[in-house]
């Protein structure tokens, strides 16, 4: 049962053997802090003073543990320390930021052993969106864990922490407090040879249902019929068993997606309605001027019924009505879930009788739909679902349809609080949602074949964190459009998603980048009709938003030679305001947002000044990041690519020549014209200058009374290195040329000279 890496499950047994066997320190060994004292007073703190502000978690942590003791901010590290053993999708970085940032409330400054950092590396399970977005869930079951630890006598303690049953047994005693996935979590890590690194309580029971014919009776204690499933498909195989890894992984394609539907009460013509719906078990639309119309009745009658109710209105107007009342009326269906929205909060049913009318004072809650609303008593934070869910909360149509994330609220809505001390509810349903997207750091592998600093690297990565989407501009030659591929593929390949390029250019328009009709031949000869079909941003979208877990890359080239703000048209606010949603232009019925994990890099040209024209607006929303010859990042690019291919320095000479006659940063020539097998020979050199660089600076110079020729000349250039240098300046110096073209060995970036921006 051991999936993950070794050093994760090393970790996990000096915490098994040194803090809960022996209640010592896991970062400083030999010192008190797993303690009832320290456990207390985090109960005190912690538990018991929940900080229910939009702050971070280390912001709320820092207030709620003002004035603790030392013993039980370190308590609470080792403890965080637990809590990121488990996600296999959070990086290090993010890893150790959560742990030093607990640490760092007591003074101190004490990096994180080598031990927990390799550990950090791997992971046990996708815990879901809960254990993600709800640290403070999670930590307060394992605070509870250590106050019912240190309860016991040493001879107890010493039993039930070598015994995966009776530990088992004592984690039942603890007070849930919707901690379940902590709690699966914490039980694998501790008896990795016991029980399953699975989190989502339904898992198993799916396992299980779709392995029956392998065990001959069920004991109906899933984890014990899991031990005895594993060593059946064990002795049958032979081979190592991964339930979420083909071929064990059948089971999945089990789970269906449960449909979901965002019904507005709050607003309706000025009237909230949402206390009505939760007291009387419904839901309802309005359009109270359109008269009752029978579930059932085509789309098409409908549209007919709202133009002869609505003629003042425009024509999508009454598109939209027709559209969320043939929704309400025929697509929603019994078992479908609901969601509405009041305030901050979040409630969540599921749909239990047909569409019907039923006669009210107001005539706005004529048409109804009966609903078994799961926390009425109980709704959800809107601030603790993920960035996507909250974007599909956040749009103005009366019926949105939900997608993925109806799975995510439903399972939210179903956890049960313990009500009473000791008694733990385990939710109906896992919460195995997606987690927020965390990506990769760089590599030294990749500074080392994009011939970049690894910190540069770092800084970009770092802004589609924090931005999603960033902006790479400077002159021609510097390799823009490679670098933003390499950073994409770099991003999909190590986990997962998807890249595409797409290049702008002046009749680019908002019809071929995001939606628009096209003409197709009709059934009858001659005929058109008219598609609406999506542009490459809405296909990634859709892909971003079926696989939140992933990134999903959109490298948009020459961004600024488009009329930006007629391609993005009312994306622009999306791009700055990711978790709202907006109603579209061709598709107005519909609420449509970014998903987080749908980034962004564009590439912009600098020689032909049209950066300037950019706006502010889209300035705002984009991080902007030069690339420049001479300048960080490319300061020593070429020298490098030309010592690692046993190519002279001439070129880069050449170029640095050339750059400082030229005394402009934003008319600079780049280097990637220069890294070409052609820059081993005088002959190369030559061709290089005639085809590539003299053309460019013509055009540049077109107009101003420069003679390029004379001025620029290759001859003159390499007299001046001559001179400065004292001695040959000749290419091929070093050794004899290769043929013309041929193709350096183990070149890694011969593919900028194509990147002519």
């Amino acid at each position: 049962m051991r999936d993950s890496p070794a050093q994760v499950y090393a970790l996990a047994e000096e915490i098994r053997q040194r803090c809960l066997g022996r209640l010592d320190s896991l970062l400083s060994p030999g010192t008190q802090v797993w303690t009832a004292a320290a456990a207390e007073e985090l109960i005190e703190r912690f538990v018991h003073a929940p900080d229910l502000s939009s702050k971070t978690f280390l912001e709320k942590l820092q207030t709620q543990l003002a004035g603790a003791s030392s013993q039980a901010i370190r308590l609470m590290a080792e403890l965080a320390v637990i809590y990121e053993l488990t996600p296999v999708n959070v990086g290090v970085p993010a890893k150790r930021r959560m742990v030093e940032g607990v640490l760092a409330l007591s003074g101190a400054a004490d990096p994180l052993p080598d031990r927990v950092l390799e550990a950090f590396t791997g992971g046990v399970a996708n815990p879901g969106t809960w254990y993600m977005t709800r640290p403070d869930v999670q930590l307060t079951f394992l605070i509870r864990s250590v106050v019912a630890l240190t309860a016991l006598t040493d001879e107890d303690r010493a039993g039930v922490t070598s015994d995966p049953w009776l530990f088992r047994d004592l984690l039942g005693s603890v007070p849930l407090g919707s901690g379940y996935n902590q709690r699966a979590a914490l039980l694998h890590l501790m008896f990795p040879d016991t029980f399953e690194s699975i989190v989502a309580s339904q898992d198993r029971g799916r396992i299980l249902d779709f392995y029956a014919e392998r065990l001959t009776t069920r004991s109906g204690d899933d984890d014990r019929d899991m031990l005895l499933l594993r060593e059946a498909l064990a002795d049958e195989n032979g081979e190592p068993i991964h339930f979420y890894r083909p071929p064990w992984d059948g089971w999945r394609t089990t789970k269906t997606t449960t449909p979901g539907w965002l019904i507005r009460g709050a607003k309706v013509h000025g009237v909230d309605l949402t206390s009505r719906w939760l007291d009387d078990g419904y839901c309802s639309v309005a359009f109270p001027e359109v008269p009752s119309i029978p579930a059932g009745t085509s789309h098409a009658k409908i549209v007919e019924i709202v133009a002869g109710a609505l003629p003042d209105l425009s024509i999508q107007e009454r598109r939209s009505t027709a559209v969320a009342l043939d929704r309400f009326l025929n697509r929603i269906k019994t078992g479908h879930v609901v969601v509405t929205v009041h305030g901050g909060d979040v409630y969540a049913g599921r749909i239990t009788g047909a569409a019907e009318w039923v006669e009210s004072p107001d005539a706005l809650s004529n048409r109804r739909r009966k609903v078994d609303w799961l926390n009425a008593d109980r709704p959800i934070a809107r601030a603790d679902l993920s960035a996507g869910a909250q974007g599909k909360l956040s749009g103005q149509n009366a019926i949105s349809d939900l997608g993925l994330y109806a799975e995510e609220i439903l399972e939210l809505a179903t956890v049960e609080e313990t009500t009473h001390a000791g008694e733990a509810e385990v939710p109906a349903s896992a919460l195995t949602s997606p987690v927020a997207l965390e990506l990769p750091d760089p590599t030294k592998a990749l500074a080392d074949r994009l011939f970049l600093p690894l910190d540069w690297l770092r800084e970009v990565i770092d802004l589609l964190r924090e931005k999603r989407q960033v902006v790479l501009y400077g002159p021609p030659g510097t390799g823009k459009t490679f670098i933003a591929q390499a950073i994409a593929a770099f991003l999909t390949e190590t986990a997962g998603g998807e890249q595409r390029l797409i290049q702008f250019h002046p009749s680019y328009a908002y019809e071929d980048f995001f939606e628009g009709f096209r003409p197709r031949p009709g059934e009858t000869p001659g005929s058109l009709v008219f598609d609406l079909v999506p542009g490459p941003l809405r296909r990634m979208a859709k892909l971003a938003d079926e696989d939140p877990t992933r990134p999903y890359v959109l490298v948009i080239d020459e961004l600024n030679r488009a009329n930006l703000a007629k391609v993005f048209g009312e994306l622009y606010f999306l791009l700055e305001y990711r978790t709202r949603a907006v109603g579209l232009q061709y598709s107005p019925e519909e609420d449509f947002s970014l998903p987080a994990n749908l980034l962004v890099i564009g590439t912009m040209n600098t020689a032909d000044r049209s950066i300037a024209l950019v706006d502010q607006a889209m300035r705002r929303r984009f991080d902007f990041v030069p690339l420049f010859p001479g300048q960080t990042p490319l300061t020593t690019m070429l020298r490098d690519w030309l010592a690692a291919n046993a190519i002279p320095a001439t070129a880069a000479d050449l170029l640095d020549t050339l750059n400082s006659r030229l005394g402009d940063p934003e008319s600079a020539v780049g280097p990637s014209y220069f890294m070409s097998e052609r820059a081993r020979t005088d002959a190369g050199l030559e061709r290089i200058w005639r085809t590539a660089i003299i053309p460019l600076l013509e055009e540049r110079f077109a107009g101003s009374g420069v003679d390029v020729h004379a001025e620029y000349a290759l001859a003159s250039l390499l007299d001046q290195l001559k001179k400065a240098r004292g001695g040959s300046t000749s290419a091929s110096s070093t050794g004899p040329a290769p043929e013309e073209g041929q193709v350096l060995s183990g070149s890694d970036i011969g593919s900028p000279t194509a990147d002519r921006i």
